[in-house]
């Protein structure tokens, strides 16, 4: 292998380096996130959850989930069920949720977005 394909190939290695480096900090980030969200939930959330929690459905549920690079407000795994309470700040981002939706969608979940009343 020639000097310059060497430096190509060693400089492909620092790049990926830096972005798996980055990925796993925004992983991180997106999970000390979760778990700060799943301790501070909205009402309505809350109220959900009393309904949702101990498989009283029949489905577990888990609340605040990362999922690829956003949190799910309330997941069923075995279902690759999605589902979100919007608030209101939601009204205006509706083109971000859309967006939202198309990649949860993409990777197999069913992702019904409920307002919140509260």
């Amino acid at each position: 292998m020639g000097r310059e394909a060497q430096l190509m190939c060693w400089a492909m290695e620092v790049i990926m380096r830096a972005q798996s480096r980055q990925q796993l900090r925004f992983q991180a980030l997106l999970a000390e996130r979760a778990q700060f969200m799943r301790h501070h939930l909205t009402e309505t959330e809350q109220a959900l959850w009393r309904q949702l929690s101990g498989s009283r459905l029949g489905v577990a549920f888990r609340r605040q989930v990362p999922v690829d690079r956003y949190i799910a407000d309330f997941m069923a795994p075995s279902l690759k069920l999605i589902i979100e309470i919007d608030g209101g700040y939601h009204s205006w981002r509706v083109t971000a949720d859309a967006r939202r939706t198309r990649v949860l969608e993409r990777l197999g979940f069913c992702c019904p977005r409920e307002l919140s009343r509260g």
